[in-house]
């Protein structure tokens, strides 16, 4: 753009409310969006909303863009976008709109209208890869708002319409956007000046090697300010990249260990049915579904906001971590967690590690649009793990089933270090290499087992150190404690044991609740009576041995 003569521009004195990027956002009382030609659409807190121009002005010797939201000031971080590289409304549906002739669509009802469209254009072989699907697509437009994301990844075989199902994804999405027509190079300054939602096809298929510009920004890019950092080849100066937001990707062979744990799959086979093929070159009439994802975002992105936001609502006060560990951690968790129900609570503590992140994330998204989806979710989850242990004879599931084995062996035996089940990491090792040549499979490194080992809850020094054996002398030595045996164990025998340990731990749990809800001073007895039937029989136990108490009526804390 050409530079405007300084006596051209308006002199502005004003106050600038804030700084914000040129590609819209959600701000504490108020939503923007980008319609181009230096045009916003906008809604405030106080339900006013408007379209604003994004001009040039002077301020202190410096030239600036600036926009007037609701009679306020803002300053842009960049240019304003002139050539969006995403779809937007149609001008007659945004006057509308603002005219409020348009009534935006609740959540449930854009999600019934998604899946009744999507059904029209693809058929996926289970209902669970719908319902994951939209909540995808929901997930892209609540990014903003959420500390993180999980990713799709469409997988199946040549010709199965992966593709297409990529464009689908692609009308639907926030600022939804095909990555084959961007340079890899240029990938991280597009996504962070455009607020891109990502669609990649085949990911597997790379150039020189996987662990390219495109690799790295998807690794980065599923947490909120978890910054793309890399060296800038003319200066040779470090650029710092925001690529946070939704993606999804096809691959038909298979992608790294790191993405794949972030990625729920999308399974999809050739479909019977040969109109899809023609059908889907009509895919622009989804174009009022999009419109109703857009105003679904416009109207109500604010109030999710305060709903979804709920960690940093808290302060950093002191008195948070005044307790024990685990206090202050049951007090940061009940928070993030508020208003869960108990059936969700269980979802998510079906889960280790990065499963409880994108489950966390996937009640939230549930929770926004009103859905019960927690059987396709976990069904979700259940493929996503499988799709790691897909062969009998992978590496992972060999190392569980030697595992296992010998922690079975053990049982049967006294032989015990610590009171604990324990076998040598050279038996282990050995074992598994026998195995390998009789399946005429390479051996496996020492690498391989120890990754698959730490995966498995083996911890150096911990779990897995160095004991005196008997006609061996001091050797490294695996035990089998708790948190092992529950990753080694078949997931019935898993969940068996757990439902033994919620019975028996029935008295250990309500004082948890009550612990728990103590940060919101103090149990409420009657939400407490509806969830623990013996509540009078175990209170009274709790309270019997000075563990609880009732400062008032009504309400539980725990001593």
């Amino acid at each position: 753009m050409a530079k405007k003569n300084k006596k051209e521009l308006e002199q502005f004195e004003g106050k600038i409310t804030a700084v914000i990027s040129p590609a819209g956002d959600t701000l504490d009382d108020l939503v923007y969006e980008p319609l181009g030609n230096k045009e916003y659409v906008w809604k405030a807190k106080d339900g006013r909303k408007g379209i604003g121009k994004a001009k040039q002005v002077e301020k202190d010797e410096e030239t600036i863009w600036v926009v007037d939201f609701n009679d306020e000031i803002y300053k842009l971080r960049d240019a304003p976008l002139t050539n969006l590289f995403f779809q937007i409304p149609r001008q007659e549906k945004i006057q509308s709109w603002l005219d409020n002739k348009y009534k935006p669509k609740k959540g449930l009802e854009i999600y019934e209208e998604i899946k009744s469209r999507l059904k029209v254009f693809v058929d996926l072989p289970a209902e669970q890869y719908y319902d994951t699907l939209i909540l995808g697509v929901i997930q892209s437009w609540l990014a903003n708002v959420l500390p993180h994301v999980f990713y799709l990844g469409v997988t199946g075989g040549f010709g199965c319409g992966k593709t297409a199902l990529l464009e689908l994804i692609e009308k639907l999405s926030y600022h939804g956007f095909q990555s084959g027509n961007i340079s890899k190079a240029a990938i991280p300054r597009i996504i962070q000046a455009q607020k891109l939602s990502i669609l990649v096809d085949e990911v597997d298929v790379g150039g020189e090697d996987n662990d390219n510009e495109l690799y790295l920004v998807l690794r980065q890019g599923y947490r909120k300010n978890n910054y793309y950092v890399r060296c800038n080849p003319k200066t040779l100066m470090p650029e710092r990249f925001d690529v946070y937001g939704f993606k999804t990707f096809t691959y038909h062979g298979d992608v790294e260990t790191a993405l794949k744990s972030r990625t729920l799959p999308i399974h999809i086979a050739e479909s019977d049915d040969a109109r899809l093929s023609v059908i889907n070159m009509y895919k622009h009439v989804l174009k009022d579904v999009f419109e109703d994802l857009f105003f679904f975002y416009m109207e109500n992105i604010l109030e999710i906001r305060e709903t979804v936001d709920s960690v940093d609502s808290v302060a950093p006060v002191a008195s948070i971590f005044e307790g024990s560990t685990d206090k202050s951690r049951d007090i940061l968790f009940q928070v993030a967690v508020k208003n869960f129900t108990q059936n969700e609570l269980n979802f998510l503590k079906s889960f280790k590690g990065r499963n409880t992140e994108l489950g966390f994330v996937g009640i939230k998204i549930a929770r926004v649009v009103g859905l019960e989806i927690l059987d396709s979710l976990k069904e979700s989850f259940e493929i996503k793990d499988e799709e790691n242990e897909t062969d009998n004879y992978s590496t992972l599931a060999r190392v569980k089933k030697e595992l296992l084995a010998r922690y079975e062996a053990g049982l049967k035996t006294t032989s015990r270090k610590e009171g604990i089940v324990w076998c040598t990491y050279g038996e282990i090792y050995e074992s598994l290499n026998e195995f390998s040549k009789e399946l005429g499979q390479k051996d496996i490194t020492s690498q391989e087992l120890n990754k698959h080992l730490k995966n498995l809850g083996f911890i150096h020094r911990v779990n897995k150190k160095k004991s005196s054996v008997e006609n061996k002398g001091t050797v490294l030595c695996l035990f089998f404690d708790n948190k092992v045996v529950k990753k080694i164990k078949p997931l019935e025998e898993t969940s068996n044991t757990s439902n033994n340990e919620q019975q028996s731990n029935t008295k250990e749990e309500l004082k948890q609740k009550i612990l728990l809800l103590d940060y919101y001073d103090g149990a409420d007895e009657e939400k407490l009576r509806k969830e623990f039937l013996n509540f009078d029989e175990l209170i009274d136990v709790l309270k019997t041995s000075g563990e609880v108490y009732s400062p008032k009526s009504g309400k539980w804390k725990v001593l």
